[in-house]
């Protein structure tokens, strides 16, 4: 579930409720409600996590067992200009996507 996600990445990162409240602009109970699996997170509150944490979205919501998107490196891109880059991340989204993706046919997953 996404609280013990949102758990064991704060520990990881050596935070307390507090802090990671902070550092996200909301309130310590509200963290502790996430960790408790008692209250989702809003979308702006995923993104920051992802952000902070290092991880991808369907990582922190339990889509994937991905942590890190393996295409999201400083190399990747350099010396393109900004709409190249901007064309390299779209296709790095994409193969995310690809390689998080289920397909299901009949209720059976082929994919």
């Amino acid at each position: 579930m996404i609280g013990d996600t949102i758990r064991r990445l704060r520990t990881e990162k050596g935070l307390t409720q507090r802090e990671l409240a902070k550092l996200l602009g909301i309130s310590p109970s509200t963290i502790g409600m996430y960790e408790q699996n008692r209250r989702e997170p809003d979308l702006t509150s995923i993104e920051n996590m992802s952000k902070l944490f290092d991880v991808t979205a369907d990582y922190l919501l339990g889509i994937s067992d991905i942590k890190n998107n393996p295409l999201k490196t400083k190399q990747v891109g350099d010396g393109l200009n900004t709409e190249n880059q901007e064309e390299l991340k779209k296709y790095a989204d994409l193969l995310m996507l690809r390689q998080t993706s289920e397909i299901y046919v009949n209720d059976k997953k082929v994919k």
